[in-house]
């Protein structure tokens, strides 16, 4: 992915990636190259800041048959998505995000539109504190974040000077 290994033409004070695009980051290789990527495009002394699917909350809560249902409203037409998680115990704390997509009729009717399936991860505080500091980061803050349905922490890292 371009995230593990990309060269911006200046390096810069900060780098932020939000939205748990963490969350696609599957091996510990990956994690390792994506910090280590962000810290060679940042100046010494720059900051990462991102967050994660905090794993010890959120792999506890998607043991049961919870759905979510996302709503938008685009050019007159109402759309939904209708997403459930599946705990995958074969790699780290990983889940598939099943999620179904429909447009709502009248009356009450949906179409369905397609389906997308993932596989992605969540990680424990402990997991990305050691990530980072491998990477030569050092971490300044953790804040627990609520999101519409993950339990998230977010970082605030610095690159430690050489």
């Amino acid at each position: 992915s371009k995230m593990q290994k990309f060269t911006l033409p200046v390096k810069v004070d900060a780098c932020i990636f939000t939205g748990r695009t963490s969350s696609y980051l599957k091996t510990n290789n990956d994690v390792k190259k994506t910090f280590d990527s962000i810290k060679e495009n940042l100046e010494a002394g720059g900051i990462v800041v991102f967050d994660i699917i905090n794993a010890p909350l959120f792999i506890k809560k998607i043991t049961g048959k919870r759905k979510i249902i996302h709503e938008a409203k685009y050019k007159g037409k109402h759309y939904f998505r209708e997403s459930h998680w599946i705990y995958n115990p074969m790699q780290l704390w990983s889940f598939d995000w099943i999620s179904v997509y429909y447009e709502k009729l009248k009356g009450g009717k949906k179409k369905k539109l397609f389906d997308e399936n993932s596989t992605l991860r969540s990680f424990s505080k402990d997991d990305i504190q050691l990530f980072l500091e491998l990477s030569g980061f050092k971490v300044l803050k953790i804040m627990p974040k609520a999101s519409y349905a993950f339990d998230t922490l977010v970082f605030i890292a610095q690159k430690i000077q050489a």
